[in-house]
């Protein structure tokens, strides 16, 4: 079975979820105080994961997967430039 756009939408989004609840394990379970960087790399990574729900629900042409693959990236990318500001 091909791997299809929608579905890696949604294998984006469950890599999201699952590096969120390891995260939140971490802060929660483990007693764990998350940094200023911690905080604002879930922010993005939230964000990739909020464009790859929309793209996996709306299902869009060519065009659409362009635009939300750009956010996707853009998102990444201002992730990416933060930390390294951070750092």
């Amino acid at each position: 079975m091909p791997l299809t756009i929608r579905m890696t939408n949604l294998l984006i989004l469950l890599a999201v979820m699952a590096m969120m609840a390891v995260a939140l394990y971490m802060e929660h379970a483990m007693g764990l105080e998350p940094c200023p960087l911690c905080v604002s790399q879930r922010i993005f990574v939230i964000l990739v994961g909020v464009w790859a729900l929309l793209a996996f629900l709306h299902h869009p042409g060519r065009i659409g997967r362009g635009i939300y693959a750009g956010l996707g990236v853009l998102s990444a990318v201002a992730g990416g430039a933060v930390s390294s500001r951070q750092l």
